[in-house]
């Protein structure tokens, strides 16, 4: 029987969810920025004068000061500002809403590989965040809140490319993912997560895998393998040293030596492996130059603008250019430090959050405290459940699953993020948070058995965060 007509429609639940999300966010976030003066630097330093730059009618490509990072939430500021004068809610408000919109762009995101229930609980934890999370997506810190919203908006690309492989989606997704890069750099992992989840999924990686399974293809990617392994193993040693003495560095003759025996050998190595890949059909080629095109040619104006105008000024001025950080490892030895960080600093910021309490780097003299017991505890469970869960699906299944795309960008932030000099520190967390929706569903899936036998306990504990992020956010850090 139909429903008489004077019943209404029912909506789909999916804009109810990015509508409760978005205001939820908003919710969250206005009462901690408008009760709070300008005391963070990056807002002082590199916000505002750009904001206020803008608002004067100056044409500004990088944020003021720096040679990267996209003004985006700085422009939308400076019309505020225009209107309104300078204040600390004119400043902060296109953060928070351009946070409110990542928030319903992850859960988009998220509900096209879990239960839309599961989605918009996993979407209330991020619209819902301890104050670590909740400063870097409302407070005027330059790039990262507009990278979670563009991060997200790629995901939802590749899944729709993925279902239908068009032209038109292909420019889009090439254009987002150069937005993305001249927005913030580290956004180009999201962009080669996405591209190499496609073509793992495209009919040319098809063709590879049926040529790798007979005997002569597994002879040969064994063959490719071991000769770009052995010429890694040459290069390694030079690379170490540079990366361990940027600023220092003086390649001694052995290492060019080195250097050249590496290279013939890695070169030896790529015409082996293209014994074992497929050729590239013409349209699959063509798509993939789209997006190298993108990644290159959009941000480059900005560089060209930077470097006749921007520089040129400044020197002028006297003013000093904020460099961005360059890729620096730390020594082997110092290795065991950097654990200390994750234990003690960067988990318990993106968990429990503690933003007022990151006043520096823990030595290595310093006692590890309950935070790091938390950690230990917590990054035990998603092991000993994550690998139980990875064993009864199996990788295969689990690469190819849309999971990739939003989890892998996470580890290999985290991956790389951890052995550098100048990207690990007591506030790098940071570097996670435009990535955090694939860090809670990592953890999802990793107990997502004993969440599902035990839904009410999952939502209880769910409830007990949330209060503890109020708490963190709205009474302790005041």
């Amino acid at each position: 029987m139909h429903p008489p007509a004077t019943t209404p429609p029912r909506l789909n639940p999916a804009p109810l969810g990015v509508i409760a999300l978005f205001l939820f966010a908003l919710a969250w976030r206005l009462p901690y920025v408008v009760s709070r003066a300008f005391t963070e630097a990056d807002e002082l330093w590199y916000s505002l004068p750009t904001a206020e730059r803008m608002a004067r009618g100056e044409w500004l490509f990088y944020i003021s000061g720096t040679n990267y990072g996209a003004p985006v939430q700085e422009f939308l500021a400076s019309l505020l500002i225009r209107w309104f004068g300078v204040s600390e809610i004119t400043l902060r408000l296109p953060v928070v809403l351009l946070g409110g919109c990542a928030v319903a762009v992850a859960y988009l995101s998220l509900r096209t590989v879990v239960r839309e229930r599961v989605a918009f609980v996993l979407g209330l934890l991020l619209a819902l965040p301890a104050s670590a999370v909740t400063n870097y997506t409302a407070f005027a810190h330059p790039c990262y809140v507009t990278t979670f919203l563009l991060c997200g908006v790629i995901q939802i690309l590749t899944f729709r490319l993925a279902r239908e492989r068009t032209a038109g989606r292909w420019w889009v997704l090439a254009v987002t993912m150069g937005v993305a890069f001249y927005v913030f750099k580290l956004s180009l992992l999201q962009s080669a997560v996405s591209l190499a989840w496609l073509w793992w999924r495209s009919e040319n990686a098809v063709r590879v895998r049926a040529r790798v399974v007979t005997a002569a293809g597994t002879r040969q990617a064994w063959s490719a393998g071991g000769v770009l392994a052995l010429g890694g193993g040459l290069l390694a040693p030079v690379a170490y040293h540079y990366l361990t003495r940027r600023k220092t560095f003086v390649i001694a003759p052995w290492e060019k030596g080195l250097l050249l025996a590496a290279l013939a050998v890695l070169g030896v190595g790529a015409l082996l492996a293209l014994r074992v890949l497929a050729r590239p059909t013409g349209r699959e080629l063509g798509m993939a130059m789209v997006c190298a095109a993108a990644l290159a040619l959009i941000p480059l104006p900005a560089a060209i603008w930077f470097a006749r105008v921007e520089a040129p000024r400044l020197a002028a001025g006297g003013g000093k250019i904020y460099a961005e950080a360059t890729y620096e490892l730390k020594h082997v030895h110092a290795w065991p430090h950097q654990v200390r960080l994750v234990l003690q600093g960067i988990i318990p910021a993106l968990v429990l959050g503690g933003f007022d309490d990151l006043e520096g780097e823990p030595t290595e003299t310093e006692p590890l405290d309950w935070r790091a017991g938390v950690s230990v505890v917590l990054l035990g469970t998603l092991a000993w459940f994550g690998r139980r869960r990875l064993r009864q699906v199996g990788w295969r299944v689990s690469l190819s699953a849309g999971n990739t795309v939003l989890i892998a960008p996470f580890l290999l932030v985290a991956a790389v993020m951890f052995p550098s000099w100048a990207l690990h520190s007591e506030c790098c967390f940071r570097y996670l948070v435009p990535f955090l929706p694939g860090g809670l569903l990592l953890a999802y899936r990793a107990l997502e058995e004993p969440i599902t036998r035990h839904p009410r306990v999952a939502l209880g504990v769910v409830a007990v965060i949330i209060l503890q992020n109020a708490a963190d956010c709205h009474w302790l850090q005041h």
